[in-house]
């Protein structure tokens, strides 16, 4: 949840500020936008 709102503010805001004020590491974002990449790749 706290990295689908990352990703949807990402145009508008610093990832990085976002992680940190969320405490998610930046690490963790990228990992979950890898994940999400691939599940829409199985998907299609």
């Amino acid at each position: 949840m706290k990295c689908e709102a990352i990703f949807v503010n990402s145009a508008l805001y610093s990832v990085r500020k976002m992680c940190e004020a969320l405490r998610v590491k930046q690490c963790q974002y990228y990992q979950w936008i890898r994940q999400r990449a691939n599940r829409e790749k199985r998907r299609n």
